[in-house]
């Protein structure tokens, strides 16, 4: 296949996935940023986007957040062959769930169709090099840890850490698939 045939069809996947939005489809506008504005927009210093999160059923974790902090999750984007080369993982078959706060992160679940991902979903000591955990402020920590434990999380309570005054400063939880998160008032 010529390098053209394959920008068109490439083009036509990016157009199906965003609903037939040219200029979207040109520019990734809508799913990789938040508004075309926004894709726009000189960036002038590093902005964190999103943090990525390899999942091993997208239902049960978007569920978890959705359900333990009040994400909101728009619809989910499959993506083919794609974005092969960016993610080096041949045959690709990836489904994107973004998940939303209000805030400028977002996280971003990854489920792999193919190759399914790897690793057994238990916690990592926060000493192992590469992404240790993800921090979360909740206006309420102790509610946080209820959700956490009712959406399928667990709260791992010998991590808990108050002040003189028995205010939570600060636990580790962890999510369905192991992710260390860490919630702060």
């Amino acid at each position: 296949m010529s390098e053209a045939q394959n920008g068109l069809q490439r083009r036509s996947l990016l157009q199906k996935i965003l609903g037939g939005s040219l200029l979207g489809a040109a520019g990734l506008t809508g799913l990789f940023t938040r508004s075309a504005a926004a894709a726009e927009a000189p960036v002038t210093s590093v902005v964190l986007r999103n943090v990525g999160i390899a999942v091993a059923d997208l239902d049960k974790a978007t569920k978890f957040y959705t359900e333990a902090f009040g994400f909101t999750a728009p619809k989910p984007a499959k993506i083919g062959a794609f974005l092969s080369g960016l993610m080096e993982v041949e045959n690709l078959d990836l489904t994107i769930q973004y998940l939303e706060s209000g805030g400028t992160t977002r996280l971003e679940l990854l489920y792999f169709g193919n190759p399914k991902a790897t690793g057994d979903g238990s916690r990592h000591p926060i000493n192992v090099r590469g992404l240790s955990h993800i921090q979360l402020r909740v206006p309420d920590v102790k509610a946080a840890m209820d959700k956490v434990t009712k959406a399928g999380g667990k709260v791992i309570d010998s991590t808990l850490l108050k002040d003189k005054d028995g205010k939570i400063l600060a636990v580790f939880a962890v999510d369905p698939d192991g992710t260390r998160l860490e919630l702060v008032p």
